[in-house]
């Protein structure tokens, strides 16, 4: 069977995906010991928990793919540009050393897309090229291969002495109410703040009244209202009552053109926001055509990342989000791997 490992390893979401794409996982290196846990009772195997600059590359056994997914919050675009540079933000070069001496016929790189400014990513591509690699690299959105979330990564693939074979076809979106249809029924009762409801797009507040979950015809408008049902993420939707939609509640929203603050909302048929390590202090909430309002719990979250139903998530909230929203969705993984597989 074709080989895999991964640096940075987290919970396992691309050693999962690998997994799915007839990879055996056959080593993985994680530096927090919590999340490494996690890891070993969902893959089966215990990572090596160390940094991956203390790891010698030389102990190991060369796999056929090698992936990478190094920290990505120095470039995260949910990050405040007032906080110090963190102290990981260049973690990345050590990286090469595992390029340098195990040299897997596939290399694969993930992280936001904003990465690709940073100087650690340009001395790997370099790297990359003088070891004789093939390199292709691309900002692509997960939710383009199923992954019911849009998500939004850049990818770097390459291969050593060979080309680049094609990405795999891009699939129908999948919405983010299709993707967790059966777990509705046991989500927590919740509640939009009075601040949420006044940054919604008026589509969407006014199926609310008073803050209330009763269901009004969007005909209806609140005082002082335009009446075209045309703003922020719902610009040129039907004039009708939505089925649901999902609320990011993760942030005071965006500021548009006209200074007013928009929260990110979602329509029942398309996929969720991107899911972040802290959407377990801020949950995601959602309003249903019953009349409900309901909250994010892990195990959705988790279904917005593709991950299988059998993944065992650590009890402890904070530890699961860490888990859930800085993971690879192994669905997109797997449609990665499954790309490159032949080529092995």
């Amino acid at each position: 069977m074709k080989t895999f490992a991964s640096l940075f390893s987290g919970g396992g979401g691309s050693d999962i995906g690998a997994a799915m794409a007839q990879f055996q996982p056959i080593w993985a290196i994680e530096n927090d010991p919590d999340i490494a846990g996690v890891y070993a009772a969902n893959l089966g195997h215990q990572p090596i928990v160390k940094s991956v600059a203390e790891v010698n590359p030389n102990s190991l056994e060369r796999p056929d793919v090698l992936w990478a997914s190094p920290p990505c919050q120095e470039w995260s675009v949910a990050r405040s540009k007032n906080l110090p540079k963190r102290v990981d933000a260049e973690i990345g070069f050590s990286v090469i050393p595992f390029l340098k001496i195990l040299q897997p016929k596939i290399f694969i790189l993930e992280n936001v897309e904003a990465y690709r400014k940073a100087r650690v990513f340009h001395a790997i591509v370099d790297v990359l090229h003088r070891l004789g690699y093939w390199v292709q690299w691309s900002v692509l959105n997960a939710a383009d291969w199923g992954v019911p979330q849009t998500r939004r990564r850049l990818i770097l693939r390459a291969v050593k002495d060979g080309f680049v074979p094609p990405l795999p076809p891009v699939q129908k979106w999948r919405g983010w109410y299709e993707a967790l249809a059966d777990l509705i029924p046991t989500l927590p009762e919740s509640q939009f703040a009075a601040w949420q409801i006044t940054r919604m797009p008026s589509l969407a507040r006014t199926s609310l009244v008073d803050g209330r979950n009763t269901i009004r015809d969007c005909t209806v408008r609140a005082d002082g209202e335009p009446s075209p049902c045309v703003t922020a993420h719902w610009l040129h939707r039907p004039c009708v009552t939505p089925r649901a939609f999902i609320v990011d509640c993760q942030s005071n929203g965006t500021i548009q053109e006209n200074g007013n603050r928009s929260l990110t909302l979602r329509q029942s048929n398309e996929p969720s926001f991107t899911i972040t390590a802290s959407a377990g202090k801020k949950q995601a909430k959602a309003w249903l055509e019953q009349g409900r309002v309901v909250a994010m719990t892990e195990s959705a979250l988790a279904r917005f990342q593709s991950f299988p139903d059998s993944y065992k998530l650590p009890e402890k909230r904070t530890l699961a989000s860490r888990v859930i929203g800085n993971a690879v969705p192994p669905l997109f993984a797997q449609k990665l791997l499954e790309g490159m597989g032949a080529i092995c």
